[in-house]
């Protein structure tokens, strides 16, 4: 909803950097952090965006261990993080908060349930 014109491009950029990182099957933690930093300094939300950073090292750990889980498991993982991902970008290029949040909220429930039940 509050995304401008700059924003966008750097969600992309994230995007591509961590697209970059599984077909180059690295881990690509910072990448990933890059992207969910980009979409909370998209929302203008100053208090999202200094959570997100105050959290940086739980995050980071988090994402680590589900991309380390990730990485084990077939192409098609990989491949239902990215469209994630996706669904997520579309949402804010379309300025569809109900669908922004909807994609985020799946994506953060598919990556706990893929890190400790095994499944998404």
């Amino acid at each position: 909803r509050r995304r401008d014109d700059d924003d966008l491009p750097k969600i992309e950029r994230a995007f591509r950097e961590l697209e970059k990182a599984y077909i180059d099957n690295q881990r690509g933690i910072e990448a990933d952090l890059k992207f969910h930093l980009a979409v909370a300094r998209a929302s203008h939300n100053l208090f999202f965006v200094l959570t997100l950073e105050s959290l940086r090292q739980q995050i980071a750990f988090g994402v680590e261990l589900s991309r380390s889980l990730t990485m084990l498991d077939t192409p098609q993982r990989q491949d239902r993080v990215l469209a994630e991902h996706r669904a997520v970008i579309e949402a804010i290029r379309e300025r569809d908060p109900q669908s922004a949040e909807a994609a985020m909220r799946a994506h953060i429930t598919h990556a706990k349930n893929r890190m400790f039940i095994g499944h998404d």
